[in-house]
């Protein structure tokens, strides 16, 4: 019988293992050829039964002929000696049951047979046969009595069942044979039938809903509960899945980073932001669910109470990161079973907070020196202590520190209203042009002063517009050319550049990104403002930081230039409003001949 597919073993909840469920396959096999077998076996032994019965007839018909040809050989006078030699038991026996003669054993220690059934058939019909054992040799034997009249005896003759089982042996050597032949033909065949009526229930899995048929009546019920309940199950695990696919999408997505440990502090699972916040995580994690995590991650999580019921918080300071945890436990019966880890990034918020702090002191800082200025020069007035002649010269000074002092509180306002996200100022076309013509023509005495070459190059002058907030962008063209003019050399250049098309992402190799953040108008219709100035030029460890508030290269000679130090902040914060980009490349070697500084700011169209 070929092996029987066991089907996998369910996991038991008990600690003691389940008895294996007993195989169809096995049971129907078994079945089959216990009941052909059987029946082999039954009809075997009743052709054995009937063969013996027939053997036993032959024998009575062959004692009879036996009894017939001695009875024959009794009128010979040598009859008894060859009685000796006969091969079957021959027994002389009166009508009183007294045997007289026996070729086997001494008649004279046999006792009377009169009660033999047998002799007793003999005497009232002529003749009697019995199967019996005997008495005196102590075995079974078939017996056949025939009554003489003529000398008034009884002729018995006997012969021992052994030797109808010799006669019968060759034919039961055949029968045994056919047999076993018989039986294995019967294994082969019942194994192919069982198979073909397993295969159905084998294949199961396979079975198409639709083009479903029973191949057995009597499973009609059960099949059709089974793909009712698949498609139950299909309608679930789809919408398990769906849910799992929600939950990734929004776990994935979401701004903070979310991280599943168990009681173990095992990780489970974390997402995208939670790697990027604890890169250790990665390494700490493994393909097996609830690996044991590395010391790190393990120190990290230290601060997890495990039987507490309460939302527990904790801030991480992991490189320039600066992480607050909050731990909200999922629980079970009794216990926690699981906790879910919230990672907030407060790393901005809190680089925020230190620029505020940085910003508040710089604007302390350069609120005091003017107004210390205006408040000694008019102590000095007031006391009497500077000369009539010299008043102009103070007014002059405390005009110059008030008019300063009056940019300042000007551009604060201006990068407050950007910081606080005010409401949205109209946009209209602008035609940059023009807005850059205003510009120079407001700049102009200080180029005069420097003696600068101010050019505007313009592609096409009436088509150079784009969608902006026309007194936002004069401001950041006024800033970016006051600069390009305070810090240019004497009779040095000044080129503002116009053009558009299509943005080319080559035209910026060499350039240092302002704003990253905002993704680039490749391939799009853009408008390109260049400012290239032939100055001092900046170097390239401070390009990045020009922009930031009140920060200056050259403190010194930014004092004596004047200005607030908050022109290229509020540029860069006009540029992140309209969506553009801020690229600089500036060269500040005193020996080059291409020193000086070029500021580009790409519109999108």
């Amino acid at each position: 019988m070929p092996q029987s597919q066991k089907p996998p073993m369910p996991s038991s909840p008990s600690t003691t293992p389940s008895k294996p469920p007993r195989s169809l396959q096995a049971k129907i096999f078994y079945s089959i050829f216990g009941l052909v077998a059987g029946v082999e076996i039954a009809i075997f032994g009743l052709f054995f039964l009937a063969a013996e019965m027939i053997g036993q007839k032959w024998a009575y018909e062959h004692l009879e002929l036996e009894s017939k040809k001695l009875i024959t050989q009794m009128h010979n006078t040598d009859y008894l000696a060859f009685w000796a030699q006969y091969p079957y038991r021959i027994s002389l026996i009166t009508e009183d049951g007294v045997v007289i003669y026996d070729n086997t054993i001494s008649a004279v220690d046999l006792d009377n047979h009169k009660d033999r059934e047998e002799v007793q058939m003999a005497l009232a019909i002529g003749k009697g046969y019995i199967e019996r054992k005997s008495t005196n040799t102590l075995y079974k034997a078939l017996y056949y009595a025939s009554y003489l009249p003529e000398y008034r005896l009884i002729l018995r003759v006997s012969m021992n069942q052994r030797d109808i089982y010799a006669f019968l042996l060759p034919i039961l050597g055949y029968m045994a044979i056919l047999l076993i032949i018989t039986l294995l033909l019967s294994t082969i065949i019942t194994s192919y039938l069982t198979r073909s009526i397993i295969a159905p229930l084998n294949n199961l899995s396979a079975l198409d809903a639709k083009k479903f048929r029973a191949p057995y009546r009597e499973l009609v019920p059960f099949f059709y509960k089974i793909i009712t309940q698949r498609k139950q199950l299909k309608k679930q695990l789809k919408i398990i899945r769906r849910q799992q696919q929600q939950f990734q999408a929004i776990s994935q997505n979401i701004n903070e980073g979310l991280v599943l440990i168990d009681t173990k502090k095992h990780i489970l699972s974390y997402n995208t932001k939670a790697k990027e916040l604890l890169p250790t995580l990665e390494s700490s994690s493994s393909s097996v669910q609830g690996a044991p995590s590395t010391d790190l991650v393990q120190d990290i999580f230290a601060f997890i109470d495990l039987f507490s019921p309460q939302i527990q918080t904790s801030e991480l300071q992991i490189q320039d990161n600066h992480i607050e945890c909050i731990a909200l436990p999922i629980w079970g019966k009794l216990k926690p079973k699981a906790f879910v880890v919230l990672l907030l990034d407060r790393s901005e918020k809190n680089q925020i907070h230190a620029m505020r702090r940085e910003f508040s002191a710089n604007v302390t800082h350069e609120l005091k020196t003017p107004l210390s200025v205006i408040m000694a020069s008019s102590e000095m007035m007031k006391q009497g202590l500077i000369p009539q002649k010299d008043f102009m010269l103070f007014f002059d000074k405390i005009y110059d520190e008030c008019k300063r002092l009056l940019e300042i509180i000007n551009d604060i306002l201006k990068l407050s209203f950007f910081d606080e996200g005010g409401e949205k100022l109209e946009s209209s076309v602008v035609n940059v042009y023009e807005v850059a013509q205003r510009v120079v023509c407001s700049l102009a005495p200080l180029a005069a002063e420097k003696e600068l070459r101010v050019q505007i190059i313009c592609d096409d002058q009436a088509s150079c517009t784009i969608s902006a907030v026309a007194r936002l962008l004069e401001d950041m063209l006024y800033n970016l050319c006051e600069n390009a003019i305070k810090y240019n050399n004497q009779q040095g250049s000044l080129e503002i550049c116009i053009s558009t098309g299509e943005f080319d992402p080559r035209a910026i190799k060499d350039f240092t990104h302002i704003t990253p953040s905002l993704a680039l108008p490749i391939g799009q219709d853009a408008a390109t403002i260049t400012i290239k100035d032939s100055g001092i030029g900046i170097p390239e460890s401070e390009q990045k930081r020009v922009f930031e508030r009140f920060y200056r290269v050259d403190k010194s000679r930014s004092k004596k230039l004047g200005g607030t130090g908050l022109g290229l902040s509020i540029v860069k914060h006009i540029a992140i409003y309209h969506n553009a980009h801020i690229f600089l490349r500036s060269n500040a070697d005193l020996q080059s001949s291409d020193r000086g500084s070029e500021i580009l700011v790409v519109f999108a169209r």
